[in-house]
């Protein structure tokens, strides 16, 4: 296990030392959390928590700096998103990259019921042609990698 941990892969053409990722988790995953990620387990790469699409196109750049902000340390950063619709998804990861994001996640994998009502998070394995349209349309607006983020049970 520790040799398959300790070992490189290759998103798109991005290039990791390891395959240790922390994973986005709300309410938690800031860049002071992520700060001490960094210091005590380099990982390949951090997530930020998940964030609201429709949030980071419509709140003000002061509202939204405590979501976005990234550490001097943070040698790659991931931010994932979350949403229904293909394009507010397109034009906040566009945004995102525009920011210095290295790599956009779109989360299918949030179970919680506020996030599903809105359509969003796991709800959007029940629409495999929305989730398409989503992925296809976020594809298009940016250039960086982009992963989807799943739960399996």
């Amino acid at each position: 296990m520790h040799e398959f941990i300790n070992s490189p892969f290759h998103i798109g053409a991005l290039a990791f030392p390891n395959r240790l990722i922390q994973g986005p988790l709300a309410g938690y995953t800031c860049a002071p959390f992520r700060q001490l990620v960094y210091q005590f387990t380099p990982p390949a790469y951090c997530c930020s928590e998940m964030l609201s699409a429709h949030d980071l196109n419509h709140q003000s750049a002061e509202k939204a700096r405590r979501f976005i902000y990234r550490a001097p340390e943070e040698t790659r950063l991931c931010y994932q998103i979350s949403g229904h619709d293909p394009h507010t998804l397109a034009l906040a990861a566009k945004k995102l990259e525009t920011l210095g994001a290295d790599l956009i996640d779109i989360n299918c994998g949030c179970p919680k019921t506020k996030i599903r009502k809105k359509g969003a998070g796991s709800a959007l394995l029940e629409k495999p042609s929305q989730l398409l349209s989503i992925i296809d349309s976020v594809r298009q607006a940016i250039r960086i990698p982009l992963t989807v983020k799943l739960r399996l049970q």
